[in-house]
């Protein structure tokens, strides 16, 4: 409903301040000639926008008629503030939502709601929670072009955390972009066993991370275990300005040296306490059937060869050179690859080889210890 009030009787451009659908602080200025007519009779609250428009429809001077007197000037002036205001109140924080995320649904995005939240929340540098304390405020006109922007890039199948530049994991807001493979929830229980292993030994420890990425399995680690370090790895420069970045963000930059390079190659002379990876593991012939913001991933870090497990092999035909006795090795896997990549650890003779499951069943990570 649409109340008015006259905040400034005295002033030369009165001012009226509006409540309208439980938002308040809206204010119109009015013509003086029309001041003291709208106040002496103002109209009439209004239930809805379409009545609002049927009530201006009624009173406004004839189209093409000069607005002469001051009940005329009144009508012009009011009816086409007033069918501002009422464009504006569209762009509340409710509105806009809720039309971004009708519009992802017919796109069968996944997780429309919460990708929409995600998306407007950093525009407006907030809270996801924050959208709904202040579900009435109206955006501006840049955060609505802004969210738009992106809700369309999204529409185009760009990964979130692409149009946002961030990704959470293990508690910790990663900066990502194109040239890194986006950090996924599944791979947080490498990383947590990992950093148990680590913190067991009770000593300095040091580590390696093969393929980092954007470095948030080895950073994650070096934020939760103190007495290690770390080497990390990457066969893409570009990929290891974003580790650095994150190296540096969350102040962990000189306990991590990175190299470049393929796997183990650029490594020389180190042996570690634990060699930790999440390889390219899809099949070449996969690649195709993958969704379409998987496939803007960068292809290099997905890859795993004709049957998902040439990076397996690599790692586990070397890795004994690397590891201390009684070494760790832990790697990521795909589905339906536990069985063949326990075999590789089996004729690299490691001990003690253990299959872990994440949260939807799926066998996702293995790791065994070197024993000779």
């Amino acid at each position: 409903m649409l109340h008015t009030k006259n905040t400034h009787d005295n002033a030369i451009f009165p001012t009226v301040k509006f409540h309208l659908n439980g938002i308040s602080g809206l204010s119109l200025k009015i013509a003086p000639q029309a001041h003291k007519k709208f106040f002496s009779s103002p109209p009439k609250p209004f239930q809805n926008q379409k009545s609002t428009s049927n009530y201006f429809k009624a009173i406004s001077t004839p189209k093409n008629q000069l607005a002469t007197t001051p009940k005329q000037i009144f009508r012009q002036d009011f009816t086409f503030q007033l069918r501002i205001l009422i464009a504006i109140m569209k762009n509340s924080i409710q509105n806009t939502l809720q039309a971004a995320v009708e519009r992802l649904k017919a796109k069968n995005i996944d997780s429309p709601r919460l990708d929409a939240e995600i998306l407007l929340a950093h525009v407006l540098n907030c809270r996801r929670l924050s959208l709904y304390v202040d579900f009435d405020k109206i955006l501006s006109l840049e955060s609505v072009l802004r969210f738009n922007k992106l809700v369309n890039q999204r529409l185009n199948n760009f990964p979130v955390a692409y149009l946002t530049g961030k990704k959470d994991f293990m508690g910790l807001s990663f900066t990502v972009n194109k040239n890194v493979l986006i950090p996924r929830p599944d791979t947080e229980i490498l990383t947590e066993f990992v950093g148990e292993y680590l913190r067991s030994l009770n000593k300095n420890t040091i580590f390696a991370d093969l393929g980092t990425g954007s470095g948030a399995i080895c950073i994650s680690i070096l934020k939760f275990v103190k007495s290690t370090r770390a080497i990390a790895v990457d066969i893409s420069n570009d990929a290891l300005e974003v580790a650095k970045f994150n190296a540096n963000k969350f102040h962990v930059d000189d306990k991590i040296e990175f190299l470049f390079g393929n796997l183990f190659e650029p490594i020389k002379f180190k042996i570690f306490d634990a060699i930790v990876s999440n390889p390219p593991y899809i099949p070449t012939c996969e690649l195709k059937t993958l969704q379409s913001e998987v496939k803007k991933e960068p292809l290099i870090a997905l890859d795993g060869g004709e049957d998902g497990l040439n990076f397996y092999r690599r790692i586990l035909n070397d890795a004994p050179k690397f590891l201390a006795q009684n070494g760790l090795l832990a790697v990521e896997i795909g589905i339906n690859q536990a069985k063949s990549v326990k075999k590789l650890f089996e004729a690299a003779n490691f001990a003690d080889i253990e299959i872990f499951k994440d949260l939807a069943g799926i066998e996702r990570v293995i790791a065994g210890r070197k024993i000779l």
